[in-house]
């Protein structure tokens, strides 16, 4: 359990303020738009989780195997050095998240697509770096240097693009909005759905086209510029440090659930909550059971019968169902309790589970889909909307870097632990059932998954 660290020790939320919204009129104030600004952010917020997929194990799936060919590492070793830099990047997050609570939106972010670009251009020159420190410490083989070099590349790689980019572009859309918060993160999560499910067939021609090395730098090159300079000009952290109202003003319908506790939870308070514990293991699992699967998906659609061009088929019909649900769901969310959209969540994941066992062709597939794309777009609404609805926007960074934590944790062990499974078991199902376990207990507690009272 990574340290949790101490809330009580905050600067004062005044000494935040003047630090997140010194210039939020600058290079232009939101206020003068012909439109609720909030729109906007929206926009902004779904391409910065949609930039970061580099930084993803749907992004990052698509250079495993040219890696292993290029460095001559295996299978097993990537999948190490890629778990043991996932966890330690997670045990950054929480401070991540304390960070963008301080410093606001346009500096965290910028600051993480920084971090993102300028790793994918170091990572794309592992074989040279490699030879470098292979001649500076000739008594070390290659395997090892290679393995020492990307494990701190890797950390830096899901630290900014899993981790704080996509925090802080989600966390800035959930608080411009408050009684349209479950509409605009469906809307998001449609266009994050799609950005994600087309980036492996983009990263893949972009690496058929040139090389993995080139595909990184290009890459490298449109977040550390590019995006950077985007975020510098269109982020602002809240409404109200810009002189506006949350969703524009709109006050919602009479026999909406609350959209906002009564009191602002700390982190230590959050995490004392049955709700807390609920939301985050069924989240995480679905990062650690989606991340194997991403990581490892030419393999484990090989060994049902599918070549390598159809394996990545199976996110295209995944999205459009997360998509289509997603958007649903996100307006359902403003009206209905969230433990009842964790049912179909941890129902999807029980879906795709099951197919993987069953090991028929055709069902697999559709299975696999079928239950993705439920998952998917239930994941998508919960990881924006619990937060904010269940324990306040005053720690929301900390709250949900915390939860990040140990999402990413759980994604860090798929990878690793699948990979085990198949060598020493020779086969992916011992994990899928170990992760199908955890699913089902979930889905036993899913009553207690409510609005947890005021803290006492």
């Amino acid at each position: 359990m990574p340290t949790l660290p101490d809330a009580d020790t905050h600067k004062p939320a005044a000494g935040r303020t003047r630090l997140k919204s010194r210039f939020p009129n600058i290079p232009f104030a939101p206020v003068r738009c012909p439109f609720f600004y909030g729109w906007f952010i929206l926009l902004a917020g779904t391409l910065g989780v949609i930039v970061s997929a580099p930084g993803q194990t749907i992004g990052v799936a698509a250079f495993v195997e040219p890696l292993m060919t290029g460095t001559g590492l295996d299978r097993t070793a990537v999948s190490l050095a890629y778990g043991v830099g996932t966890m330690l990047s997670a045990l950054l997050l929480t401070y991540a998240g304390r960070l963008y609570d301080l410093i606001g939106a346009r500096k965290s972010a910028s600051l993480a697509a920084l971090v993102m670009g300028l790793t994918l251009i170091m990572l794309s020159r592992v074989e040279t770096i490699a030879a470098f420190m292979t001649k500076s410490a000739p008594q070390l083989s290659q395997g090892v240097i290679l393995f020492a070099f990307l494990v701190p590349a890797f950390l830096l790689l899901r630290f900014s693009g899993q981790g704080m980019l996509t925090i802080v572009s989600r966390n800035m859309v959930m608080k411009w909005f408050v009684h349209r918060r479950g509409l605009a993160n469906g809307i998001m999560g449609i266009f994050i759905g799609l950005g994600f499910s087309f980036s492996p067939r983009v990263f893949n021609s972009m690496i058929g086209v040139f090389s993995w090395q080139v595909a990184w730098q290009i890459l490298g090159l449109l977040s550390a510029v590019f995006f950077v300079a985007f975020v510098l000009v269109f982020y602002r952290d809240n409404p109200e440090s810009c002189g506006l109202q949350p969703d524009g003003g709109y006050t919602g319908r009479p026999g909406d659930p609350p959209h906002k506790p009564g009191h602002d939870f700390t982190l230590r308070q959050a995490i004392r909550t049955w709700p807390y514990w609920i939301f985050t293991m069924a989240l995480s699992m679905q990062a650690l059971y989606g991340t194997a699967f991403a990581f490892h998906i030419e393999s484990i659609m090989a060994r049902v019968g599918f070549d390598s061009a159809a394996a990545y088929r199976v996110f295209f019909p995944s999205a459009l169902i997360s998509v289509t649900v997603g958007l649903a769901a996100g307006w359902i969310s403003d009206h209905v309790r969230l433990n009842r959209l964790l049912t179909v969540q941890l129902t999807g994941m029980a879906i795709s589970m099951t197919g993987l066992l069953i090991n028929t062709p055709q069902l697999t597939f559709g299975l696999i889909v079928l239950g993705n794309g439920l998952s998917s777009a239930m994941f998508g609404v919960l990881l924006g909307v619990t937060w904010p609805r269940y324990f306040g926007s005053k720690h929301l960074g900390e709250i949900s870097g915390f939860h990040m934590t140990i999402n990413v944790l759980f994604s860090a062990i798929g990878p690793a632990f699948f990979a085990l499974s198949l060598r020493y078991a020779g086969s992916y199902s011992p994990a899928i059932i170990c992760c199908l376990l955890p699913v089902t207990v979930l889905m036993a507690m899913i009553p207690k998954a409510v609005r947890p009272p005021p803290p006492i």
